[in-house]
């Protein structure tokens, strides 16, 4: 239970009886300590007295920052909004570029062997870049061995590393593979 000073408590009671009428004095009790607020949930307004969308019901959102008329150009095209390039290996992406297809391998990286064979199921399948986790100096050294067993495959895939807030460990990874993340 909240406990008020005199002065905060006959705050809340302006308050409440300037708001509520005489409901605004409801669950106010004096006692030793001064006055506590008891919490009702009578006074919890309901989903429907919510306003949940400004612009839709009182036309202040639009006021404010005008109408939503042009959220975008064309229902029936995609517009690409201009970014710059990012380069990851020999593919770029952003910008003009054409859409990156992307996975992330679902293996456990410091499994050299069975990640390089996801990879390159991947890289059969059409993806242009694959993202492997490393969590620390054991996937950091894996991810080393992954991107030489590529080579020795004949797949030049980009390898990008989610790391996990470790920056020596990035920079550990930074030699073997395209991108950091």
């Amino acid at each position: 239970m909240a406990r008020f000073t005199a002065q905060v408590a006959a705050a809340v009671v302006l308050a409440g009886a300037t708001h509520q009428g005489a409901y605004g004095f409801a669950g106010l009790k004096a006692n030793s300590k001064g006055f506590s607020l008891k919490m009702s949930t009578e006074t919890v307004p309901s989903v429907s007295d919510v306003l949940w969308t400004p612009s839709w019901k009182s036309g202040e959102r639009d006021k404010l920052l005008g109408p939503i008329d042009k959220y975008c150009e064309d229902l029936y095209s995609v517009t690409r909004r201009k970014t710059r390039t990012v380069t990851c290996g020999p593919i770029n992406f952003g910008s003009d570029h054409p859409i990156v297809r992307q996975t992330m391998a679902t293996t456990d990286t410091a499994n050299v062997d069975a990640t390089i064979e996801q990879v390159m199921r991947c890289a059969d399948k059409g993806f242009d870049l694959v993202r492997i986790t490393v969590q620390g100096r054991r996937e950091a050294n894996a991810a080393m061995k992954i991107r030489e067993g590529l080579f020795k495959k004949g797949y030049d895939i980009p390898l990008c590393a989610d790391m996990h807030f470790q920056p020596k460990v990035a920079l550990m990874v930074a030699e073997a593979l395209e991108k950091i993340r």
